[in-house]
């Protein structure tokens, strides 16, 4: 008699669907009237351990015992088995000797340990000190005070982000559960944490209350709750009480310099601090014209208080913002980098003023500066995720790949919602250590949740079309097209395809078409080559002029290494340009200097504009160079077990 047949003769299939299907009937019992009845949640999940837990026992005892009109007794096994029709005698050992049932118990057993301690490696982990802060509802009559409360959401939220042990989730990815009627845990388990705060808050006149509530959502338990019933200029005061509160119920380690960051008011004007949460609720929509209307508030804030040294960094992020995304001029960097300083004036602890200066000097390429000052924007607030995600674009732009991946994955942790320009640099990061298909699938990801973010569409198009993938550059463009629909720029894109598949009359007819685009010299934010690279390479292949447009970018790029320039993509550029002046050892100079400072992008070197210097054995070391820097990079993700499996 076969295994098989054994455990049919013994019942062990029906005694296993039985159960299974009895248990699904209970669990699912349990969870529609569990919490009808307010049945505490531990013991629905005490019923489905102990239902799996019951299994293997009800399998063993069925093939042990059988139901008999005598009651249960011990499952006799046939002295002979028909095999091939001969009747052979069975081994007639005890049952615990008999091999097959050694075997079943090995594997219940193994089955067992597997459940009980090998689910742990299955189980998302949460960290037993992470807390999302909901945005606190408005119980006032006047809509407008939905800044207020929007406003103690997010201070709060940067309190407690300044505490070194927490883990904090950003305001951008809570306020999309605003007015939801998730439950704590559903929210809780999508935001991956552990507590969560909610509260209200209503303004009558000069006055207002403030209700919070500190909530472990695993347990539905209320770890610290509490009510402040004061004037509005004692704002700050209670936001001040409720960080310290939440950190101390979280166990969380309090410094010195913490408390008097979280003491230390921004404004005594409470006019001026509502108008600054307008501009930052503006400000975080990042399109040219809020960013506009962010600037006038800051500044009619700054007209009340000009001491609001918060107010000064809005701007100065703001000004930022006009050079990397909306194509402002370089002029604009000594603008925001002046209201920067003034911001850091009044308040030299000032996180949001530092962090805002790393962004300033990143886009104008000074990356030692720029990382300088985020990195004691990160000293001041830990959490602060803008500054951790910036920390890890410029690791990434001095080649140091893996830390990069580190801080960009933190950054995605603490802002779940909103990973557009975290995951456009994983994809470049992946890309560069050669998994491809991860990396486009990021990129491609990155457009689906965040269809209107430019950098995403510079970063795929361009990277496609240098390693001959046509099929995806095409999808991309069509993307672009779809989701932004920008006429110039899809014109400048068809020139780019043109030009990497070498029609360059097709591509200067789009290059001319997409207007000043195709002769920007553009070097904020750039990994690559400028627009204008393009456009002149392209005028080289037809033998037309170029050379004015070329003594342009030389002057451009030379004033920006006076100013202390350090970026790789700049050395990057100007070698490509020496070559259209056909020096070449000047060239190759200084694509040795952009791996020194951080090219790691192999596939920029298959660009058109190096083939004449291809067979050059100084240009193949350089190729060399960049593979053994991301040989070293990629060690430490296997090590790490970061290589993705898809």
């Amino acid at each position: 008699m076969s295994f098989f047949e054994e455990l049919k003769r013994r019942k062990v299939f029906r005694v296993a669907a039985t159960y299974a299907v009895v248990a699904w009937i209970l669990m699912q019992i349990g969870e529609v009237t569990f919490p009808a009845l307010n049945i505490p949640e531990w013991v629905m999940s005490t019923l489905v351990l102990v239902l799996l837990a019951g299994f293997p026992i009800a399998v063993i005892f069925a093939w042990i015992f059988d139901k008999t009109p005598q009651g249960y007794i011990k499952t006799d096994a046939p002295n002979t088995e028909n095999i091939g029709g001969m009747n052979l005698k069975v081994d007639t050992h005890p049952f615990y000797l008999q091999k097959r049932n050694i075997f079943l118990a090995l594997g219940v057993l193994a089955g067992i340990l597997i459940g009980t301690y090998g689910g742990d490696s299955f189980k998302s982990s949460v960290d037993e000190k992470s807390i999302a802060v909901l945005p606190f509802d408005n119980f006032s009559k006047n809509k407008d005070d939905e800044y207020l409360s929007d406003g103690i959401t997010e201070d709060i939220t940067m309190n407690l982000a300044k505490v070194k042990d927490l883990t904090v989730i950003s305001r951008t990815s809570v306020m999309g559960y605003k007015g939801s009627t998730k439950k704590v845990k559903e929210i809780a388990d999508e935001l991956s944490v552990k507590y969560i705060l909610e509260g209200s808050i209503r303004k009558i006149g000069n006055r207002v209350r403030i209700v919070g509530q500190l909530i472990d959502a695993a347990n539905d338990k209320h770890i610290w709750s509490d009510s402040y019933d004061r004037e509005m200029a004692d704002i700050f005061d209670i936001q001040a009480d409720v960080s310290r509160e939440i950190a101390n119920a979280m166990e969380a380690e309090l410094t010195d310099k913490t408390l008097n960051q979280l003491e230390t008011a921004p404004t005594n004007n409470m006019d001026a601090y509502i108008l600054y949460q307008r501009a930052r609720s503006y400000y975080g929509m990042y399109t040219k014209d809020d960013n506009e209307t962010a600037i006038n508030l800051f500044n009619e804030a700054l007209s009340i208080d000009n001491n609001y040294a918060l107010a000064y960094a809005g701007l100065a992020d703001c000004y930022g913002q006009r050079i990397i995304r909306f194509n402002y001029s370089q002029e604009w960097v000594d603008s925001a980098l002046h209201v920067a300083d003034i911001a850091l004036n009044i308040n030299p602890n000032l996180a949001e003023a530092h962090k805002a200066k790393g962004l300033i000097y990143m886009a104008s390429n000074k990356l030692s500066k720029g990382e300088a000052s985020n990195d004691k924007a990160l000293s001041l607030n830990p959490g602060y995720h803008t500054a951790v995600a910036n920390k890890g674009v410029f690791l990434s732009r001095r080649g140091e790949l893996f830390d990069a991946q580190k801080y960009l994955s933190k950054s995605t942790r603490l802002n779940p919602t909103s990973t557009a320009t975290e995951n456009t640099w994983l994809s470049n990061i992946y890309f560069m250590i050669n998994e491809i298909d991860f990396a486009n699938q990021l990129a491609f990801n990155t457009i689906k949740n965040s269809p209107n973010v430019r950098a995403t569409y510079n970063t795929l198009i361009p990277r496609f079309l240098r390693t001959n993938d046509n099929q995806k550059a095409l999808k991309a463009i069509d993307l672009f097209k779809q989701n932004i629909g920008d006429d110039d720029y899809i014109k400048f894109y068809n020139g780019l395809y043109n030009y990497y598949n070498e029609n360059y009359e097709k591509a200067l007819e789009f290059f001319i078409l997409s207007k000043s685009i195709s002769g920007r010299f553009r070097t904020s934010g750039t990994v690559g080559f400028m627009n204008a690279h393009y456009f002149m390479q392209t005028l080289n292949k037809l033998n037309q002029p170029f050379e004015k447009l070329l003594d342009e970018g030389l002057s451009i790029i030379g004033a920006n290494f006076d100013k202390g320039a350090d970026s790789y993509n700049l050395h990057l550029q100007i070698s490509s340009f020496y070559l259209l002046k056909k020096e070449r050892d000047k060239a190759i100079e200084e694509l040795e200097k952009s791996v020194q400072r951080g090219l790691r992008d192999k596939t920029i070197l298959l660009d058109p504009a190096f083939d004449k210097i291809r067979d050059n054995d100084r240009f193949k070391l350089i190729s060399n160079e960049i593979d053994i820097f991301v040989q070293r990079e990629k060690l430490k993700f296997n090590e790490a077990n970061l290589i993705p499996s898809i």
